[in-house]
């Protein structure tokens, strides 16, 4: 099953995310997300992170030592795709 959400832009357009999986660290204890817009740039899928508040609203990650713990785990799931 495709998990979607869907986000007003500033310009007023609705744009679509495909979720491509959800985490919880524990070493935050939070629940990250992954996610897509299914465009390229560079020849490369476009994926972002973001973290879901206690509303379950996807929420900007702002630490960098979050950033570096989601990079890890996007980093060892490409090297299992390519396995």
């Amino acid at each position: 099953m495709k998990e979607v959400f869907k986000v007003k832009q500033k310009d007023g357009t609705i744009k679509e995310y495909r979720i491509l999986f959800s985490y919880v660290s524990k070493n935050t204890k939070k629940n990250y997300v992954i996610y897509t817009d299914d465009e390229y740039e560079n020849n490369r899928l476009n994926v972002y992170a973001g973290v879901y508040d206690k509303d379950k609203k996807i929420v900007d990650i702002e630490k960098d030592e979050e950033w570096d713990e989601v990079e890890s785990v996007l980093n060892e799931l490409e090297e299992v795709e390519y396995e």
